[in-house]
């Protein structure tokens, strides 16, 4: 959980169309906008020793001035594949619903890895 009376590192900000960017190390700066509260979970599922899923979701409230909508959510799943020891692949597949007002479609994200540790 996570909450912010105002703008900070932990509570990013959004502009037009930075809501499918809010990961962005960086982010715009509006006066009086920030997400205020932010609740997340996931659970790691061993399927098998090689074959792990992550399903988690994320609800956060954003505080935008004269909005009536400014809740969204987003839910997702990592599936994890240990080809051999030291190498896996890697999808993530995610959803964002963002509020009607601002934004006439959800969204869907993802992306693919190989990723080799040593």
């Amino acid at each position: 959980a996570n909450y912010s009376t105002g703008w900070n590192a932990y509570a990013n900000t959004y502009g037009n169309n930075d809501f499918q960017n809010y990961s962005l190390p960086t982010p715009t700066v509006i006066p009086g906008v920030y997400a205020e509260w932010a609740l997340a979970a996931g659970y790691k599922l061993n399927v098998t020793d090689n074959f792990s899923i992550t399903p988690a979701a994320q609800w956060t409230s954003a505080k935008i001035p004269g909005a009536d909508n400014e809740d969204y959510w987003s839910a997702g799943a990592l599936f994890d594949y240990t080809i051999v020891e030291g190498l896996s692949a890697k999808l993530n597949v995610q959803y964002t619903d963002t509020p009607d007002q601002y934004y006439a479609d959800d969204y869907w994200a993802g992306w693919f890895r190989l990723q080799r540790d040593f």
